[in-house]
């Protein structure tokens, strides 16, 4: 005698308890996927969504086998393990590549559907396989046009249902519950739907007389309970369900504890960062700028949402910005390092407008678990260099004038008079001093007697070369230094162009002042070997130009033998 396996109906307390158990492991499912949606580690995340998969596969499970025991027709309950394990692998394999493509596809129409054909063809061959791995007192045939239908059920109701978990992932809302619910109610139809269209298209043909032969069990005179065994798997599968929904949740719990306690001391290291003067920019191993301190954007003129997320690389002028990268991969992988934790050093930095400018920078590592940062410590040096260069331009040239500073004017004069000695060539040096300045300063005050300072000097650097050089070195004189000379007559033609430059009226607030210069010129070696002996024999001359008449120049004595 043949039949449907269902045809003598259904035991309805079972088959409402598989609907329970439906709904309850989906509805678990959906809950812990909503946990894993707020885990800052996709590890993690991913981890409890395999955790997911497993739960709806083995309520799936769970609710064919509750099934299968709702039937009224008694029938043997051996199985053949090799097969129950692979109708457990199929529902677990496409319950957790389903619930893979959701988590890692969160958007677009095709990646859902390609969830819902995994889903509903995983539960459709679980359930197709779990009944043949059953051992009947008869022999069983298939309607593949139930079993098609029910496949197409499956699939049908998994895509909505994966729709709703997709929101839930993506926190389109904060406890979920619409979505959870929407998930469950889905699921579990599509998994009952399917399981019971299957059941009917399971046709048994009997052995034996009648019907009596298919209720007298293979296993012996022992009959199995079907209620007692369904309650039993029943109270497995819901246990171990909420063992993972108990688990996701404290996870969960304490995944917004150490939220929220990392919050607190965001907020409390971001208030201490305003605060800091220095830039602070910390990067990750790859060199990508995680987060600045508002001190930052105003050392390099950027927002701070600008520079997060990219490379550190963009605050460097060339050629340090092409080598930072593999300064980086070298340090990840060899640990040598020069710059890390050794202090402060200065290098430049680069500006959003293209400027260039000095930087005071030190580095350090920081470790947050397995991973690497890096945070560097910047400060613009911009203001301290001027007024170092402002330092060192008073240490060596005169503040009124800009000429070089007597102790600058030595250096100079020294390493001329050696390069001379050693290319055998001459070197002249002039003193200069203003015929009439004090009566300048007298009648028109030192304003206008400083004026001329700075004109006069002016016109003293106009007469000389670049090699040359000039120095004030008392109110109103001055010493020149002639290098690589050839012959006297350079010096002298010098001196002359001097005196014509000088001769010149000096405008000072509409009036013409005029001013000459009295020189003295001493030449390399004749009028001696070393600086000293030169400008005493060059201020000597330039004391007999002022008593013959002044606005002239004379020679020293040997110099002046040899013009």
């Amino acid at each position: 005698m043949s039949g449907s396996l269902n045809a003598n109906g259904y035991n309805y307390t079972l088959v409402a308890l598989s609907a329970v158990v439906a709904v309850l492991t989906t509805y678990t499912t959906a809950d812990i996927v909503w946990c894993a949606s707020a885990f800052g580690d996709r590890k993690a995340r991913a981890r409890w969504f395999w955790t997911g998969g497993a739960v709806l596969s083995l309520g799936a499970w769970a609710t064919h086998v509750i099934g299968m025991l709702a039937t009224n027709a008694h029938f043997s309950f051996t199985y053949r393990l090799d097969v129950t394990t692979l109708s457990v692998l199929l529902v677990l394999s496409g319950s957790i590549a389903a619930l893979q493509f959701i988590y890692r596809h969160l958007e677009g129409w095709f990646y859902l559907l390609v969830a819902g054909l995994l889903m509903g063809f995983g539960l459709t061959a679980m359930c197709v396989t779990g009944m043949h791995a059953v051992v009947m007192s008869g022999t069983a045939h298939n309607d593949y046009a139930l079993i098609g239908l029910s496949c197409l059920v499956a699939v049908g109701f998994s895509i909505p249902a994966l729709g709703s978990l997709r929101r839930i992932y993506r926190g389109a809302s904060v406890s979920g519950g619409r979505e959870k619910v929407a998930f469950a109610v889905l699921m579990a139809i599509g998994i009952l739907g399917m399981h019971y269209i299957d059941m009917a298209s399971m046709n048994m043909t009997t052995m034996g007389l009648g019907m009596g032969a298919m209720r007298t069990p293979v296993m012996g005179a022992d009959e199995v309970d079907n209620g007692a065994m369904a309650m039993g798997v029943s109270a497995i599968v819901v246990l171990l369900g909420l063992i993972a929904l108990w688990s996701s949740h404290q996870h969960h719990r304490g995944f917004l504890r150490e939220k929220s306690l990392l919050q607190e001391a965001k907020e409390y290291t971001d208030s201490i960062l305003r605060t800091i003067l220095d830039g602070i920019v910390i990067c990750d191993e790859r060199g990508l700028i995680q987060s600045v301190n508002p001190s930052t954007g105003r050392v390099f003129g950027y927002a701070a949402e600008e520079m997060i997320g990219k490379s550190v690389s963009m605050l460097m002028p060339q050629p340090c910005r092409d080598e930072h990268d593999g300064f980086i991969v070298r340090y990840l992988k060899t640990g040598e390092h020069k710059v890390i934790d050794s202090g402060f050093r200065e290098v430049e930095g680069l500006h959003r407008d293209g400027t260039v400018f000095p930087l005071e920078i030190s580095l350090s590592e920081v470790r947050v678990g397995k991973r690497r940062h890096f945070m560097a410590l910047v400060r613009d040096i911009t203001q301290r260099r001027e007024a170092e260069a402002r330092l060192v331009h008073l240490a060596h040239y005169d503040a009124l004038t800009g000429l070089p500073s007597r102790t600058l004017f030595r250096d100079r004069a020294t390493h001329a008079i050696l390069h001379a000695a050693r290319v055998g060539r001459l070197l002249a040096v002039l003193y200069l001093d203003l015929d009439h300045f004090k009566p300048v300063n007298d009648r028109l005050g030192h304003e206008a007697g400083d004026q001329v300072l700075k004109i006069a000097a002016q016109r003293i650097t106009g007469c000389l070369r670049a090699t040359d050089t000039a120095s004030r070195v008392g109110g109103d004189e001055f010493v020149v230094v002639l290098s690589d000379l050839l012959n006297t007559n350079d010096a002298f033609g010098v001196a002359k162009d001097v005196l014509a430059a000088l001769a010149k009226p000096f405008e000072l607030s509409g009036k013409a002042i005029r001013i000459t210069v009295s020189v003295g010129v001493a030449i390399y070696p004749a009028d001696g070997e070393d600086l000293d002996s030169l400008v005493k024999e060059a201020d000597d001359a330039m004391y007999r130009a002022k008593k013959r008449g002044r606005n002239n120049f004379q020679g020293a004595s040997n110099a002046a033998l040899s013009r």
